[in-house]
């Protein structure tokens, strides 16, 4: 399989560094490791966000961010939802899908919000503000913004943290089917097990200054890892019993 993303670059913000070496291809990889590690930093530099980078970041063979190169964040196909959602409460939920819109005019990018709102099962509620609806509702909105510009890499910052037992469960099957099928890399940060064994994906762990692969899951949860993801792995061994789809 080619690779998707290709990383060898130190990222900076302020005195913070990260350094990163990863090469990637196509599928679902999750960034794990402790709290202010620099995980959301590896995102913001994916989505050209005000993050230094000393080296170069490429996408399917193009250089988004390098020594010479720069690609602007709405020149980049890319589908970021910060932790949270980032949704704006001052519009409606049409509009806050069509902002992430890559085309000119209002009417075309509202056309593919409808489209997208649509796609998610949620075309109901277009005319309303986000502000009222449920977790589970204003996630599908922020994973709708995400997708309406049919991105090339899909950024996921903590996608079902902020939600109850039952919206849990709904929106990781809905993540699942996002990130698991079609040709796009999805890069997620999440710390919930359940996750993992939904989508089994690559692992990059952030720890110590440095961001690097350590496999696929399946063969991470039958191998001695450090004792970050030792804990985190554990109701994934065959000797913890299994989990359950909360």
């Amino acid at each position: 399989m080619p690779v998707e993303l290709s990383i060898d670059a130190r990222l900076q913000v302020g005195t913070f560094c990260l350094e990163v070496q990863l090469e990637l291809a196509t599928g679902p990889v999750v960034v794990v490791g402790p709290n202010g590690s620099g995980k959301t930093t590896l995102l913001r530099a994916l989505a050209g966000g005000p993050v230094s980078v000393d080296g170069h970041i490429r996408v399917a063979g193009e250089t988004w961010s390098g020594t010479r190169d720069f690609v602007p964040p709405e020149q980049r196909r890319v589908g970021y939802m910060p932790q949270g959602g980032g949704l704006f409460p001052h519009l409606d939920v049409l509009d806050n899908v069509a902002y992430g819109a890559p085309v000119p005019s209002i009417e075309a990018r509202r056309n593919r919000a409808r489209a997208a709102l649509t796609a998610q099962g949620i075309a109901a509620l277009a005319g309303r503000r986000v502000r009222g609806h449920s977790g589970g509702e204003r996630q599908r909105v922020a994973l709708a913004r995400a997708l309406v510009r049919a991105p090339r890499l899909l950024l996921l910052d903590e996608p079902t943290s902020a939600l109850d037992v039952r919206a849990r469960h709904a929106a990781r099957a809905l993540l699942t089917e996002t990130l698991c099928t079609g040709d796009r890399l999805g890069v997620v940060v999440t710390h919930d097990p359940r996750d993992l064994a939904a989508w089994s994906p690559e692992l990059v762990f952030v720890d110590g200054g440095r961001a690097r692969a350590v496999g696929p899951l399946q063969q991470l949860v039958t191998q001695d890892v450090p004792p970050f993801l030792s804990e985190l792995l554990a109701p994934l061994r065959p000797a913890g019993g299994g989990i359950g789809h909360a």
